[in-house]
């Protein structure tokens, strides 16, 4: 308890720390002490957190941009829920918190490790009303943080009024390639409440990238981006998915010089996932922990210089001792016709809400996966969907049967 004490004065100024204080205590006082705390959880989530970077952003504290800044309704949401949380063997807390929403099927790029390849898409979006009640319904179950994703979310013309119908609850963040994007476009997405923006860029050098996505100018595009959504004061992201060569290179070195170069907050690095069109991809290709432990060595140093964009590795947190896979237990994907899946790694379906509320869906997921697991769920499903390509998401039935296969009793370190 100390070292949160010292945290919160040391990073986010010991007024915003005394404020969160005295709201725990007042929750607590009056909620709080109906649900199980799991005190472990905290110990390794400080052991995470404790060492990341603060940065200072329009008034706020970004302690790790997978969850709300500070002070904010939205961090409040996650700190102190309002509404019960089921707990399983008095242990885990288990709540859907993290919600990632794909907008559109429809894409401009080709992208060579696309995640979301193989899905029966139709090029026929959503209409506003039914992502609205989508929205509605992931709010009401408490879920804190809303990533916008597709294809490529910016090809809504009603981008802004989706966005616009999530309330404070949420922090809102989005997932796009940049192409598209207008200087007068990123200062109406931050009226509508938008947080972090998170622009795709898995190379410093332009060739690469391009021959990345199959698109030519895509890395052209994804710069100006940037730097549209840094003069329309959103918090900017460089979201790079990376290889084995991209670490052995210390590619990290000059994406970070360009980070710097443009202004942005974050650059957010995760190894290829054998997910889409890279799910029989030769493991051998996949980040090792120690190709982990190379980047992560290369970022603290980075990391040290505050005029430098913070970097993070997402596999950090989802190592077997800290978080491990979250798919389904706190984080859900809705694809682009509905369906609700574990992760947007996973095409699992346990429902579509064109046809079924959230909450029926998401006790039928519980019911399946329910609680962290320190194996990637992603990687345990990809030989399994590999030969459904063009078929996904597997229906219910099959997909409470794979998940049943994949469950075990064994926890991350964190729960």
């Amino acid at each position: 308890m100390l070292n949160l004490w010292l945290f919160g004065i040391r990073q986010l100024g010991w007024k915003t720390t005394l404020v969160m204080v005295i709201k725990w205590l007042g929750w607590w006082l009056t909620t709080g002490r109906k649900y199980q705390q799991n005190w472990r959880l905290g110990r390794v989530l400080f052991d995470f957190v404790g060492h990341e970077r603060v940065v200072k952003f329009d008034g706020k504290c970004v302690i790790f941009s997978l969850v709300p800044p500070v002070p904010s309704p939205a961090f409040d949401n996650m700190m102190l829920p309002r509404k019960p949380r089921k707990a399983e063997n008095n242990r885990v807390v288990l709540y859907p918190c993290f919600a990632d929403v794909a907008l559109t099927g429809r894409c401009q790029f080709n992208c060579w490790h696309c995640s979301a390849a193989g899905r029966v898409n139709s090029d026929d979006d959503l209409p506003l009303d039914a992502w609205r009640r989508i929205v509605s319904q992931l709010q009401e179950a408490s879920v804190y943080y809303i990533g916008f994703t597709g294809g490529e979310p910016l090809l809504r013309d009603d981008l802004e009024d989706i966005l616009a119908s999530a309330d404070e609850r949420s922090v809102l963040a989005l997932a796009t390639s940049g192409l598209g994007l207008t200087a007068e476009r990123a200062k109406r997405l931050k009226e509508a409440g938008l947080f972090y923006m998170l622009v795709s860029l898995d190379h410093p050098r332009p060739q690469v990238h391009d021959s990345h996505r199959r698109f030519d100018g895509a890395y052209a595009a994804a710069v100006q981006a940037m730097r549209y959504a840094r003069a329309a004061n959103i918090y900017t992201i460089l979201q790079a998915a990376i290889t084995k060569e991209f670490v052995a290179e210390k590619a990290i070195q000059p994406l970070a010089e360009l980070g710097k170069d443009i202004g942005i907050q974050e650059i957010r690095c995760r190894g290829i996932v054998p997910a889409g069109r890279l799910a029989k991809i030769n493991r051998a290709a996949l980040l090792t922990e120690q190709d982990a432990n190379t980047f992560v060595q290369i970022a603290e140093q980075i990391n040290r210089q505050p005029d430098y964009p913070k970097i993070s590795l997402f596999e950090e947190f989802e190592r077997p001792s800290r978080g491990g896979c979250n798919a389904g237990s706190s984080l859900v994907y809705v694809d682009s016709r509905g369906n609700v899946c574990p992760c947007d790694f996973v095409p699992l379906s346990f429902g579509n809400l064109c046809e079924e509320s959230f909450e029926d869906v998401w006790s039928r997921m519980r019911a399946s996966l329910g609680m962290p697991q320190k194996d990637c769920l992603a990687r345990y499903v990809a030989d399994h969907v590999a030969e459904q390509y063009g078929k996904l998401p597997l229906p219910p039935k099959v997909s409470r049967e794979i998940c049943r296969r994949y469950r075990t009793p064994e926890l991350p370190g964190m729960y």
